[in-house]
């Protein structure tokens, strides 16, 4: 009975959860960080871009596998609301991501994680990038980012 409901739960979650199109951010290197997919929690509309809501909670999964070892660690998000390049809104800023994951992150080993979220008013309602960033704060140029596309609503 109990096998029967935990395979539903599963089954339910993952309908909800939705691999999103990720690009790689231009002014990184995507040889330093492979990315295995992105998911977000829950994803309305699915693949192109998530149909998110403002002030709701939501959750990106990232499967990745860094190709380079760090210790000191830093992790963010932000929008480009604008479209134009600029991603200067703040979505989300992670003081430590050793909290969210395990640490150190040693070079070739597949790490995943779980990123809370949400968007707040200050997030107009249209379809803009979010880029995501984790970085070895000792050496910027190693570091996993991409952007996946949203579209706001109120």
């Amino acid at each position: 009975m109990w096998a029967r409901a935990v395979c539903v739960l599963v089954c339910a979650t993952a309908v909800v959860c939705e691999a999103v199109t990720k690009k790689f951010c231009d002014d990184v290197n995507p040889g330093v960080c492979t990315v295995h997919s992105v998911d977000v929690d829950p994803c309305p509309k699915g693949i192109n871009f998530c149909s998110l809501y403002r002030n709701k909670p939501y959750t990106l999964s990232v499967d990745f596998t860094p190709r380079f070892s760090a210790k000191n660690l830093r992790l963010s998000m932000y929008g480009d609301d604008n479209n134009d390049g600029s991603f200067d809104k703040t979505v989300k800023t992670v003081a430590d991501p050793c909290d969210l994951m395990t640490c150190p992150v040693d070079k070739d080993i597949p790490r995943f994680f779980n990123l809370h979220f949400t968007l707040d008013k200050t997030h107009g309602t249209a379809k803009f990038p979010v880029k995501f960033k984790l970085w070895n704060a000792d050496n910027e140029s190693q570091a996993c980012c991409f952007t996946f596309n949203v579209k706001v609503k109120k």
